[in-house]
């Protein structure tokens, strides 16, 4: 099956009602045997999830076809981990499982490239993902701030070279750089708090 076929399928399948998920996943974690079936519908609607957050990296360097792979599995994986006892939606905690997957599989497959780089790709439309970025540039210090707004043109789009930054900030290009990995680490830290990165 082709895969414009394959997404037009998955998004024609119909989105489970909340009595009948709630019915699906009292059979998934109860005593009844066997819970295969179960499973297998809880997938298969939510499998829309994973293309959809899939589509959102597709201008980057891994195939569409292997995004949906990794994030398949791990929607499998979600659906089997989830507790309904904590009272978050399925889609939500399936959601956040699918998005993590597949940002660790492009950081594999693309070592150079950070999720903030991700995140501020052009072709990225996961906004959820660049904003929590944007709050916790917002949380840096004024400084760490304004060199990751000017470098990465998150004012402006228009990304700027160390000895551009610089020249607007009265600074050398080197010591522009010490700033910028400072701030970065710093994002890094929040960013594995928040469940992103590895």
């Amino acid at each position: 099956m082709s895969l414009y076929n394959y997404i037009k399928q998955v998004r024609a399948i119909e989105r489970l009602s909340v009595d009948h998920e709630k019915t699906l996943l009292d059979r998934l974690h109860g005593t009844e045997i066997p819970k295969e079936e179960a499973l297998d519908t809880l997938v298969k609607h939510h499998l829309y999830l994973v293309v959809q957050i899939s589509l959102m990296y597709r201008g980057s360097r891994v195939p569409i076809e292997d995004l949906i792979s990794e994030g398949n599995m791990a929607l499998m994986h979600g659906i089997e981990a989830f507790d309904p006892s904590h009272g978050t939606r399925i889609s939500t905690f399936v959601a956040y499982r699918i998005r993590a997957a597949i940002l660790k599989l492009l950081q594999e497959k693309q070592p150079s490239k950070e999720i903030i780089d991700i995140a501020m790709d052009k072709h990225t439309t996961d906004y959820e993902l660049v904003g929590v970025l944007v709050s916790i540039v917002d949380s840096l210090s004024s400084r760490h701030a304004q060199v990751i707004r000017l470098r990465y043109g998150l004012e402006d789009e228009k990304p700027r070279k160390l000895v551009d930054v610089g020249r607007i900030m009265g600074l050398s290009g080197e010591r522009v750089r010490q700033l910028e990995e400072s701030a970065k680490e710093e994002i890094r830290r929040q960013l594995k708090r928040r469940g992103y990165g590895k």
